[in-house]
């Protein structure tokens, strides 16, 4: 049983005005590894070389830095092995990171992974097109990130239907795309059945009440400026935070997090003028000049690209 997908290449968008040389270099290997090429449109958005419904990996970190901050337009189902000292960055939420947590990323959710210690660190990482869950009957409204801690059986269940679809996706035997996509439904219920198993997120930080800030303020211009009067910290300290935690400045992460939202924005058919309201431009030539400097395509042209892929 293969899906068709009719969305096009699914595609990972990365912060890339964040990245430096060799962070890109960092990137491409990854994403090579896992089946992504380089886009020929687009300096830094890879596309997978072809329209697949899902996809297993395991793979290891072995350095301590972050990786940058970014978003797919795939569901990313995330196992750790053995880790020490990771967190992950869901929306505004930071969760600690231990052996056998599952991570579950919607598409189009910005995160980041922040790493405190170099020692190696297995993952096993599942990718299942929106396309996928839909044909799954997975609800639109479902929260879009969210932490699972196993336990007892439900942690036997969900160990062996990973094991089985590494199986049968290296194996390849006849009719596995139907177990694969069955074990990959029943993957889903398991990890959404017991809301108990759901790990909250750590107790919010001055960091995580920035994100927010950013994230309620939208469709606003925000400066670091009238972020300090707001929250009542210095600037010093606000691009202190960014600095440690995203390695980057106040001012990019804004430009970058509103960036990514026009985008979601007009892939999810918003009006190209509203767009530029909505994540807080007055006018409608910086916004332009923004999008096209970030994406190396217009609004229209990004507007046109999505049409192509639906």
């Amino acid at each position: 049983m293969r899906i068709e997908n009719n969305e096009g290449p699914v595609v990972t968008t990365y912060f890339h005005e964040n990245l430096n040389s060799s962070e890109k270099t960092k990137v491409r290997h990854h994403m090579n590894e896992i089946g992504f090429s380089r886009s020929s449109s687009e300096e830094d958005i890879w596309d997978r070389d072809q329209a697949i419904p899902q996809s297993i990996m395991q793979d290891v970190f072995t350095d301590a830095s972050n990786f940058p901050l970014h978003s797919h337009t795939y569901m990313e189902i995330v196992q750790y092995h053995n880790p020490v000292g990771i967190e992950y960055l869901l929306g505004n939420r930071r969760y600690q990171i231990t052996d056998g947590d599952i991570v579950c990323v919607a598409p189009n959710t910005v995160h980041k992974v922040i790493r405190h210690d170099a020692q190696p660190t297995v993952r096993t990482l599942i990718v299942i097109t929106k396309k996928m869950l839909d044909h799954m009957g997975w609800p639109n409204d479902r929260d879009q990130f969210f932490l699972v801690r196993p336990k007892g059986e439900q942690k036997s269940w969900i160990s062996q239907l990973i094991e089985l679809i590494q199986q049968e996706e290296k194996t390849k035997d006849k009719n596995y795309e139907v177990i694969v996509a069955g074990s990959l439904a029943v993957l889903l219920g398991f990890l959404t059945r017991d809301p108990e198993s759901f790990i909250k997120a750590e107790k919010k930080k001055l960091f995580e009440q920035l994100i927010s800030y950013v994230e309620e303020h939208l469709s606003e211009p925000v400066t670091l400026k009238q972020a300090s009067k707001d929250l009542f910290v210095s600037e010093k300290t606000i691009s202190r935070e960014f600095k440690k935690y995203m390695d980057t400045s106040f001012y990019q992460y804004v430009v970058s997090y509103k960036m990514l939202s026009a985008q979601n924005l007009i892939a999810n058919g918003v009006p190209i003028h509203e767009v530029c309201t909505k994540v807080g431009f007055s006018d409608y030539a910086t916004f332009f000049r923004s999008f096209k400097k970030y994406f190396g395509m217009s609004p229209k042209e990004m507007k046109e690209t999505v049409a192509q892929r639906n």
